[in-house]
Formats: structure tokens, sequence, C-alpha cells
């Protein structure tokens, strides 16, 4: 009863840190999207978004179903619901991490550090609203179920549970691909253990999760698009535009401690589960490299790995032959209840999580331009080019009133280049993309215009453009009329 008592104030710490203002992008993509699906019954085959891009082909019905729940939760609730929707899947991820070592009667206090030391972990990529949480919770999910000593021999019938999971994984996002690959590993080192009928039926099993994931909208082509993305000799210059997708250790916007420590914690969650292999198989070992691997090539991964390497962690210092008596004191169990209690108490004062960020009628954070879009909303219509990470937010807001220059939903980084970026590299350039395609709003960071004040195009937005608007979040440019 007392774990039992830790763990909900546990869980209830970490929905309430993440309870934070939206600020990704992506989710007004998907709201969009949404409300376009549900308005006009398809997504349709041409991006009605954009002027860059002439009658672009998007491909964004492979995660149709994530856009239909979003849109369904900020019909039913708002800005607000979404936000208590996040912060109540990553509580969920964090209780997984929790249940790993709660089921090997790991002690409380270790149980609850391992548990923070992951939340932090994650907490690089978990509290951004994107559909590929979705992939991430469920990869977890499956982390912890495969490393349960009672599921890795004979096939129960919860197992049989897995190729639903897929069904609906492939309707919300194409991160089923990694748990495919982990679904082998686990198999490549369980397979000898298995008798000739339990060999059948895991390869029934597997064949089902794979198979099954064909049932979607687009068939056979649903599965090849990540592949394809990854197999695309652009990927590299994809990955160098985007954020998400670039390396870990060397990105700019991560700080160097949080750098030091998810390297640290990576290391010893695979120490620890090498130490351990000769109980646990090399199962968790060879997930702990994958997770690994993951979580330093790509921010994309950070949740994943945050959350994964937490259940494994969890899992092999339980099986660990340690005295853990000590920390089973009356002192120690104060500590334990006190840790969570004090940032439950935090998020109470916290300016920027915690229970009061739902209070605004629009609970956005302070990097989303939603007065300068607000304004825009008013202006006569005109073709709008945008920083890229204001596109979603302008696909939600003006609905197609007004044409913008790029959104997060363009797959060829080529075009990317050629129809958006290279507006900067001269004033040829700049004629061909602003002036032929008759732009007539500019929107732009604030913090573009006093980090970057002598680059060639916002000399150019500063002497040829009038200033219409500013604030701390964007600026709006609109064009010079004939003096």
């Amino acid at each position: 009863m007392k774990k039992n008592a830790l763990l909900c104030l546990s869980l209830l710490a970490a929905f309430l840190v993440s309870l934070t203002a939206i600020h990704s992008d992506d989710l007004f993509m998907y709201l969009a999207l949404g409300r376009r699906f549900f308005t006009l019954g398809e997504f349709g085959e041409i991006d009605p978004f954009l002027f860059t891009f002439k009658d672009y082909h998007w491909y964004v019905v492979h995660e149709w179903l994530s856009y239909l729940v979003y849109y369904a939760l900020y019909l039913a609730g708002g800005y607000r619901l979404l936000i208590v929707f996040r912060a109540g899947l990553v509580a969920l991820a964090a209780a997984f991490v929790w249940r790993a070592g709660s089921r090997n009667k790991l002690s409380a206090l270790p149980l609850l550090i391992v548990s923070a030391l992951a939340f932090y972990f994650a907490s690089g990529r978990s509290f951004a609203d994107r559909c590929s949480f979705f992939s991430d919770l469920f990869t977890v999910g499956l982390l912890l179920f495969l490393t349960n000593e009672s599921m890795r021999f004979k096939v129960r019938r919860v197992h049989w549970l897995l190729p639903v999971l897929f069904l609906l994984w492939i309707q919300l996002h194409p991160g089923f691909l990694i748990a495919w690959f982990i679904l082998g590993l686990f198999a490549l080192t369980h397979f000898k253990f298995w008798t000739p009928d339990e060999k059948k039926k895991w390869a029934f099993l597997l064949f089902a999760c794979v198979a099954i994931t064909i049932i979607n909208p687009i068939g056979i082509y649903g599965i090849l698009i990540p592949i394809q993305k990854f197999m695309s000799p652009e990927w590299q210059i994809y990955r160098s535009i985007n954020s998400e997708w670039m390396s870990t250790l060397p990105s700019y916007f991560l700080s160097i401690p949080y750098k030091i420590f998810v390297t640290i914690f990576s290391i010893v969650t695979i120490a620890a589960t090498f130490k351990t292999s000769h109980k646990a198989g090399w199962f968790p070992l060879l997930a702990a490299f994958l997770l690994t691997y993951l979580g330093l090539s790509a921010v994309r991964f950070l949740a994943l790995a945050g959350f994964g390497l937490g259940v494994l962690f969890c899992s092999a210092i339980a099986r660990m032959e340690l005295n853990w008596g000590e920390f089973k004191t009356k002192q120690v169990n104060a500590i334990a209840y006190l840790i969570p209690v004090v940032v439950i108490a935090a998020s109470l004062f916290a300016p920027k999580f915690g229970p009061h960020v739902l209070i605004p009628q629009y609970p956005l954070a302070d990097a989303v331009p939603l007065k300068a879009v607000r304004l825009l909303k008013v202006l006569p219509p005109g073709n709008i080019f945008n920083e890229f990470d204001f596109g979603g937010f302008l696909a939600w807001e003006l609905d197609g009133r007004m044409k913008i220059a790029a959104h997060g939903h363009i797959d060829s980084p080529s075009l990317v280049i050629q129809n958006y970026y290279r507006f900067t590299d001269s004033r040829k350039n700049w004629d061909e993309i602003i002036t032929q395609n008759n732009v007539e709003y500019f929107l732009v960071h604030t913090k573009s215009l006093v980090e970057n004040p002598n680059t060639a195009w916002v000399k150019e937005l500063s002497e040829n453009w009038d200033l219409k608007y500013q604030d701390e979040a964007a600026a709006i440019f609109i064009k010079k009329g004939p003096k």
C-alpha cells in the first residue's frame, strides 16, 4: 500500500510537470488536418496551404487517426484538454518505468530515483505535442511486456493483443518499424529456448504483427513511407534542416549538462543489463544498445530512449543481488515521499509548468505568434512568407484564407531548399521567390530581427517593407505600396 501511495504521488508529479503551454507547431497542423477531414470528408491529395510548391502532392494520410484524435480532443475541450491529454500520456510512460521495477520488488527510493532520471532523459522530447509520442509510448510498453519473465517463452492469450496493437499503431504513426526490430531481437535471443510448438506459435504471432499493418488507408505504401524517407539520398539534407532529426550530442538547443547526463545514463543502463544478462538473457542488453543508438542519433528519439532505458534499467537493478534493506528505513521512506511532494508543490508556483498553465484563455507558449496571426486574419488577403516553424499555426488559424510559404509536412528537402531557403542567397533568388509569387506579408520571429540584423534578407525587410506589427514572439512586414 505504501508503494502504491508513492506511485500515485510520483505519477501526479510527472503529470503536473508535463502541464506546459502548447508550443509544437506540428500540433496546429494536426488540428488543421483534422478540421479539413471533418469538414470535407478527406485530407485531399494536393496541399491547400502553400504558394511556394505548386500542386504539391503531400503524404499525410499515413497518420490520419492522430489528426482525428487531436482535433476531436480540441472540439471537446480546446487547448486545455490537449495539454491534459499530453500530460496523461507522459505520466503513463513514467508508470511503465515504475512498473518495470515494482513487479521485481525494487525498493521505493531507488525505483523513484531511476524513474525520475528516466523522466528527465525523456524531457528533451516528451513535452512536445506530436503524434510520434504514440509510437514512443507503444514501444516502451512493448519493452515492458517483453522483459516480463512470464512472457518470454510461452505464447499466452495476452500475446494475441500484439497484432491488435500494431493495427492501431499504423493508423497513428509509422514508428512501428522500431518495434518490429525489437520483436526481431526478442525472437533471435529466445529462439533456442522455445519448444517446436512454441516456435510455430511465435512465428505466426510475429508474422501477424507485421502483416496486419497492411490494413491502412494506403496499404503497403503506408508501411514503405518511413522506409523510403530513411533510404532517400535527401535524408542527410533533411537532417541538416530539421532540428528534431539532428544528432543529439551536437545539437545546439540542448544543454551540455543534459547531453552529459544522457550519455552517462545510457552507459550505466548498458552496464546494468550486461551484468544481469546471465539471468535475463541478451535481449535487454541488445535493446539497451538499440535505444542508446537511437537516443544519440537524433533528438526525435529522446523520449523513447529515456523511458525505454528507464524500463530496462529498473528491470536490471531489480535483478541484481543487492541488499535493498537499507532503503527501507523510516527516514529513507520519508525522503521518498518528500521528493514528489516537493515537485507537486513547486508546480503550483513554477512559471513554466503546472495547473496554472490551464488558466489563460489561450494556453499557448510565448513563442506562438497568436497576436500577429490574429492580425493577419483581418488584413486583406495576400501570400505570406513565413519562417518555417510558424507554418502549422498559420494553416490552423487562416484555414487557407491566405497562402503560406512553408510548414512541417513538406517531405522533400530539395524542394524546401529550392523553393524556400534559396530566397536568402541573392537578390535574383529573392525576386524569383518573393516578387514573382506576389508575397504581400512576412511573418518572422522577433528574435530573428534581433539576432540577425545584418543578414541580407533582414536588411531587405527593414529597407523596403513596412513593419506592421511586432511583439515578443513575431513581427509582420507588409509590402510597401508605390510612392
